[in-house]
């Protein structure tokens, strides 16, 4: 009995440390302030990278309104990599101005591998991933591309 109300104590407090520590970065994050770069008349060129394994059913979407951001259209391109995807879902992704790369290979970080290897030298000033479930905000490659001009070597969006 004893062993019992010991196990709880520390189970209720294992879990009460968790959900305390997670109240306070969200609370600490409301707070944080939001770096704004100044506007760039200058575009890099910026490959927008969406790996995809076994997700038919949204990476279509998601690449379509990716293909139709609003950022200079011969200053960015959007590839799909294609790893086990239905061949109906690949042959709508080509309809879309978007590369597609078919690879099989099990595992997003090796997509992205195969992607990078893919490119030419100096073809991309920056690389940009989506998950395929992410949907870009209309004037997210704008401030990418601000950022990277004011010398960031790395960004993550939300």
């Amino acid at each position: 009995m004893l062993l019992l109300k010991v196990l709880t104590c520390i189970l209720f407090c294992y879990l009460a440390f968790s959900i305390l520590y997670l109240l306070v970065v969200a609370i600490a994050g409301k707070f944080g302030r939001t770096t704004r770069f100044p506007e760039s008349r200058l575009h890099k060129r910026i490959l927008v990278l969406i790996p995809s394994y076994r997700e038919d059913s949204i990476i279509v979407d998601t690449a379509r309104k990716a293909a139709a951001h609003n950022y200079p259209r011969d200053k960015f391109e959007v590839m799909v990599v294609a790893d086990k995807l239905q061949s109906a879902t690949v042959e709508a992704l080509r309809q879309i101005p978007v590369q597609v790369l078919e690879v099989d290979v099990n595992m997003k970080s090796r997509s992205v591998h195969a992607a990078l290897n893919h490119q030419k030298e100096d073809q991309f000033d920056v690389v940009m991933l989506l998950d395929a479930d992410n949907i870009m905000q209309d004037d997210c490659l704008a401030k990418v591309n601000d950022a990277f001009q004011q010398g960031c070597q790395a960004l993550q969006c939300h």
